[in-house]
Order: C-alpha cells, then sequence, then structure tokens
C-alpha cells in the first residue's frame, strides 16, 4: 500500500528538524559573535534565559554580575558603563531585574550549572531583601520556567539541596501554573518520602524534554532580539587600557556631589520603629533563600564575590532604628558569608556615608557605584583585600 500522508509527515518533519537545527547553530554563532557587545546590557532574554549567561563563563575577560534595581537605576559609573571600553582588561556580563532577589538568583545560577566549576563572578546584595518579605509580585515577575526547569532536573546539585529548594519554590504557586509536570516535580521533591523519590525520578526524562523544547526557544528568542537590534550592535567593543587612579576618581566624585532628594516612596521595615524592624528581620524568609544560595555556590564549584550594599543608615535613624541595631544585619551575613568560606565587602563603613546612596532602597550613588567598581576590579584581578582601601 502507498502511504503518501505518511511520506508528506516525514518530509515536513524533516524540513522543520533542518530549520530548527540551523537556528539554534545560527543563533549559537550569534550569540559568539555579540557576546562582548551584550554583556553590559540588560534585556529579558539574557536574564531569563541561560545560553547567554553560560557563555559569559567561558570568556577570560568578562566577569558575570547578578543583582537587582541597582543595575536598572540610572547612575554615573554603573559597572555596566565604567567597564564598557575594558579599561583595566575586562568588562562586567550584567544579569538582573528590579525585584530579583537571592531565590531567582540562586535558579539562574543552578541553571548554569556545571559552567560555574571554579569561575568567579560576583552577587550583588541588597539589604532591603532581608527586613520584611519580598512580595510574591517580585518573585513571579523574575520567574523563568527555563531556569527553574534545569535547576529540578540537572544533575548538579544534591538531591537534598533541591529538597530544600523546591519547599520554598512552591510557597510561589502561581509561577507554576506555566508547567503541570515542574509543579508535580517540585511536589514531590518537597515532600521527599520513598514513594515520592521514585516518583520525581520518574518524571525527569519529561522535565529534560521540556527543558530541551525551551533550551531552543532560548536560542531563537535571542536570535530574534539581536536580529532587531542588528543596527545598534554594529558599533562593537571599543578597548581602551588605562591604570586607574581610584583615590583620585572617588575624590572627583566626591567634590561633584549634589544634594540628593530620597525618591523612594516604599517603605522597607524600619519605619515600624526598632522593636518591630528586629522582629521583621529576624523572620524574613530571605535569610533562608539566602543560606540556600550560599550552598548551591558551594555545590557549583563558583568563586563568588558577595557585594552587600550598606544600609542608608541616616534614613533609618529617623525611626529610632540605631546603628547597634542596624549591625544586626551586618554582622549575620558576614557570619553566614564565613560559614560557607565566600568572600564579602559589607561596605559597613559607609553605613552613614551620604554620598555613597541616593534613596534607602538600595540605590548606589556614583560615588558608592566606584567602590563597587574598584572591589570587582580588584576581584577580577586577584588583589583583593578584606575590604577596600578607601573611605
Amino acid at each position: 500500500m502507498k502511504t503518501p500522508h505518511l511520506a508528506a509527515s516525514f518530509v515536513a518533519l524533516s524540513i522543520a528538524a533542518v530549520i530548527l537545527g540551523a537556528g539554534v547553530i545560527t543563533g549559537r554563532f550569534l550569540e559568539r559573535r555579540y557576546i562582548h557587545i551584550l554583556a553590559p546590557i540588560l534585556f529579558p532574554q539574557k536574564n531569563q534565559g541561560i545560553a547567554l549567561q553560560k557563555l559569559a563563563f567561558h570568556h577570560h575577560d568578562l566577569l558575570p554580575i547578578y543583582g537587582s534595581s541597582e543595575f536598572v537605576k540610572r547612575s554615573g559609573n554603573r559597572a555596566a558603563d565604567f567597564f564598557q571600553s575594558y579599561p583595566t582588561g575586562f568588562s562586567v556580563f550584567v544579569v538582573g531585574k528590579a525585584g530579583a532577589s537571592s531565590l531567582i538568583t540562586l535558579q539562574k545560577l543552578a541553571a548554569v550549572g556545571s559552567d560555574l566549576d571554579g569561575k568567579k563572578l560576583a552577587i550583588s546584595v541588597s539589604p532591603s531583601w532581608f527586613f520584611h518579605d519580598i512580595p510574591i509580585s517580585y518573585y513571579n515577575g523574575n520567574f523563568s520556567l527555563l531556569q527553574a526547569g534545569e535547576l529540578i532536573y540537572g544533575g548538579q546539585l544534591s538531591f537534598s539541596l533541591k529538597c530544600d529548594i523546591a519547599r520554598r519554590m512552591l510557597h510561589y504557586p502561581e509561577t507554576l501554573k506555566k508547567s503541570v509536570l515542574l509543579a508535580f516535580a517540585l511536589e514531590q521533591l518537597a515532600t521527599n518520602s520513598p514513594v515520592s523519590r521514585v516518583l520525581y525520578y520518574l518524571t525527569v526524562p519529561l522535565g529534560v524534554i521540556e527543558n530541551g523544547i525551551l533550551r531552543v526557544q532560548d536560542y531563537f528568542e535571542t536570535l530574534i532580539f539581536i536580529a532587531k537590534e542588528w543596527r545598534a550592535l554594529q558599533v562593537g567593543v571599543k578597548r581602551s587600557s588605562s591604570e586607574l587612579d581610584w583615590g583620585k576618581l572617588i575624590a572627583r566624585t566626591v567634590s561633584q556631589a549634589s544634594d540628593r532628594k530620597d525618591a523612594d516612596p516604599e517603605p522597607i521595615g524600619a519605619e515600624m520603629g526598632p522593636a518591630a524592624f528586629v522582629r521583621g528581620a529576624a523572620d524574613a524568609r530571605e535569610w533562608t533563600d539566602f543560606e540556600l544560595l550560599l550552598r548551591c555556590l558551594n555545590e557549583l564549584g563558583a568563586r563568588p564575590l558577595l557585594l552587600s550594599i550598606p544600609i542608608d543608615g541616616r534614613y533609618f535613624d529617623r525611626f529610632g532604628v540605631g546603628r547597634e541595631t542596624r549591625d544586626l544585619y551586618y554582622e549575620r551575613i558576614s557570619a553566614l558569608a564565613q560559614q560557607y568560606h565566600i568572600s564579602l565587602i559589607d561596605f559597613r563603613e559607609h553605613d552613614e556615608d551620604e554620598d555613597f546612596l541616593v534613596g534607602h532602597h538600595d540605590h548606589l550613588s556614583e560615588k558608592g557605584w566606584l567602590y563597587f567598581d574598584k572591589a570587582l576590579d580588584d576581584f577580577f584581578h586577584d588583589r583583593l583585600s578584606s575590604k577596600p582601601a578607601m573611605r
């Protein structure tokens, strides 16, 4: 019997496979071609995908840095702008979006997986994450199904760590509507019984297939972004090596500083007074997520630097939350970093430095960014001391 329909179907599938394969190959080529140009630019697919992030860790002249709204807020000397011309031999590969806290950053890094082994990266930490529970909408707006799936179905993290992460991810049910399979797998991991383990492992083949489809989508969406921004991306990378005098740079920036008004309207916990602040900071779920992030970094073999933005002490003083109370944050985050043998600079000496921040929502001024930039430069070139040299 002749089977024309089967033959036509086979031809159609073959053509689709060729198109998909060509698209992935083209996407990979263009990603490698434009990775240095894309490094300082923030755009959704870079933040939500994994292809570009994985690639960045294989370039010796790029330092990936993960953070939140401080990357979005306009300010002079932002790392993305400061290092764009590779003044000391490298640039930063910036990944972040407003509201991206520890659990989101964890998922991004776990999705990168084994590509982190032995590699340097920096993470900008916002203290206000730890003063109250972060709005669910922040997590939902940063969630990536691909990154979550790579975390849950990848083989780089221990089963026990996956179980602990799953319990936290289940607190955000809205994101799990995107994949019934992922939601089911998370429930089995969170339960962690003999039966649930079997059920989880039964989902792994389907999870790997789902991740594969999402990876192809990641390549195509990155390809589409490059195609749309083709003309703007033709400028290339202009490199200008130089020796920087950090002391003079900071002195010049301070002398040019002008009065800044705190334009951040939202409260962050200090407004309720010292007693309520201490309770909120002690119970914030971000501490759990932050420790999960540190465990993840250790298991992946990464070489991270944590840069904790200092608290806006002058703002907190207005509500009676004095330095002794604020030191509870500095001491706790420092203890966790030491526990997991991870480098931390907390800039606590700038707690009441009116020129270091713009507003009480963890946004750096031009001077604050210069201190961050120097720390990144020292870290990249292996000359980092426990704290920045200048004050």
